[in-house]
């Protein structure tokens, strides 16, 4: 049987000037919350400053708890310490002061292991016969009681009976109910925010451990609701996940991999939902400071588009060698315009990482430490990401040549009907057998118009914010009076000696 249901509130221990407890107060307090309906009275936690007061002091809040609540409520004493011998000693204590139940947190800065943690709760638990609430909250001990080690300590100890749960994790409080089939008393311990609402085009959201939430655009004081950053578990149950389509993406579900392209890795988008999402405050890193927004949203997309100075190049490597092998399996590469492509793509893909490296390199320290790109060039970077791809991509289709887009699928390769027909007809260069020139097609096919070119190309294009965006800021950052006095010097207008 539960030792309450409900709500229990966590009664702070006031003190005098002296720093004695004021009993006076505290006995208005627990008069108070009763009055106002709470079902029960949780003294001397966390929050009742447990680990400050003396082993003296902490009975007594107890017993004159018990005494001012005269069993209108139940009282829930906090009786947990990182030394066991301590925490036995204030069970007892609380026991013999008429406490309804208790609360013992885990061991504090001690780190205990799993096997510790049981031994610890076991202890206590033989030298009292009350029922024991378990609490767990990791942010401030620095230990976590584990799903399974909860369970096994209910199971098989008569008198511990719930937990008390401020991981803030709904997938750890799920796990332990469903290991004691629903039947441990859970209560829910940790203060937060509550959050609905969806975020659209999210990349690899399903290959996350934590999803990390933050304002897109400057905020007003009527946006003051919506300004908030923050970050959940990948794997929360309130989360929902809709799954975005990419050209080709059916090719996937084939059992050959050759019409694929990239047969190893791919990407993926979805829409996220947070149907009435916890974010303990732990995990909270903005809730209504509007006036940092602009500047969160600046900082956040300049980083981003200083990253496109790197990973959209790697894409470039991988289309520049799918092209050469194309080349080369067409039996075209030793042409000259053939290899005139091939620079030209060499040229525009380390165009786009210098300036990612000019950017990182032209960078200064902020005085929190870390590190702050250069913003001008991060931008100038992401607004040449927005099209040189699309340069190279092209060059690629060119040298790939009409086959890309018209070859059969592999099925027909393999089909004892026209397969013979199909290979005969695609042989190229006699160092490359015929599998090898279709996949090499159909990865140039999947990064310039299939489903790799999500990645390559469209991100290219919008992530890390449309082309426009750059150039806003691209004019924000040219400090273009500079530019002017530079050139009134020049021209005489203003005399400053140089002439």
């Amino acid at each position: 049987m539960a030792i309450f249901k409900g709500a229990g509130v966590a009664i702070v221990t006031p003190m005098n000037e002296n720093e004695e407890v004021n009993y006076e107060k505290l006995e208005e307090l627990v008069e108070w919350q009763i009055e106002q309906g709470t079902d029960a009275i949780v003294i001397v936690g966390t929050t009742g400053e447990s680990s400050t007061l003396t082993t003296e002091e902490h009975s007594d809040v107890i017993r004159a708890a018990v005494r001012f609540a005269k069993h209108r409520v139940p009282v829930i004493a906090g009786t947990g310490s990182n030394c066991t011998r301590e925490a036995i000693h204030l069970s007892e204590e609380a026991e013999e002061a008429g406490a309804d139940g208790l609360l013992a947190v885990t061991p504090y800065y001690n780190k205990a292991t799993q096997g510790g943690l049981i031994r610890y709760y076991t202890e206590i638990a033989e030298a009292v016969k009350l029922p024991i609430i378990m609490y767990n909250v990791p942010g401030r001990t620095g230990c976590n009681i584990m799903p399974e080690t909860a369970a096994t300590l209910f199971k098989n100890v008569e008198n511990i009976v719930g937990i008390k749960e401020a991981t803030g994790s709904l997938a750890q409080a799920s796990k332990l109910m469903y290991l004691t089939d629903g039947k441990i008393d859970l209560y829910s311990g940790e203060d937060g925010i509550v959050v609905r609402g969806a975020k659209m085009h999210q990349t690899g959201a399903l290959n996350s451990h934590q999803i990390l939430v933050m304002p897109t655009q400057t905020m007003r004081e009527e946006d003051r609701d919506y300004a908030v950053a923050f970050s959940v578990p990948a794997d929360d149950p309130s989360i929902l996940y809709i799954y975005g389509r990419q050209a080709s993406d059916t090719r996937k579900l084939e059992a050959s991999k050759v019409d694929v392209g990239n047969a190893n890795y791919g990407g993926q988008e979805v829409i996220i939902i947070f149907e009435d999402t916890f974010v303990p405050y732990k995990n909270v890193y903005m809730l209504g400071e509007i006036d940092f927004t602009g500047m969160l949203v600046e900082r956040f997309a300049g980083y981003h588009r200083q990253s496109y100075g790197g990973c959209k190049v790697g894409n470039g490597d991988v289309l520049i060698g799918a092209s050469q092998m194309a080349a080369e399996c067409n039996g075209c590469a030793k042409a000259s315009h053939i290899k005139d492509k091939i620079i030209e793509m060499i040229h525009l893909n380390e165009t786009l990482f210098s300036c990612g490296i000019a950017c990182s390199c032209e960078g200064s320290p902020t005085r929190a430490g870390n590190y702050q790109i250069d913003m001008l060039l991060a931008n100038v970077c992401k607004q040449n990401v927005t099209r040189l791809p699309y340069e190279i991509a092209r060059l690629a289709q060119d040298i790939a040549g009409g086959l890309m887009v018209t070859m059969p699928s592999d099925a027909d390769f393999t089909s004892d009907e026209v397969g013979e027909w199909c290979r005969k007809l695609m042989v190229g260069d006699a160092r490359y057998s015929v599998e090898d020139r279709q996949r090499i097609l159909r990865l140039i096919e999947a990064m310039t118009i299939g489903s790799v070119a999500v990645g390559y190309l469209t991100e290219s294009m919008h992530g890390a914010g449309s082309p426009q965006a750059q150039r806003i800021m691209i004019g924000r950052q040219a400090n273009m009076e500079a530019k002017k006095a530079l050139a009134r010097r020049l021209c005489g207008i203003d005399p400053d000696g140089l002439f």
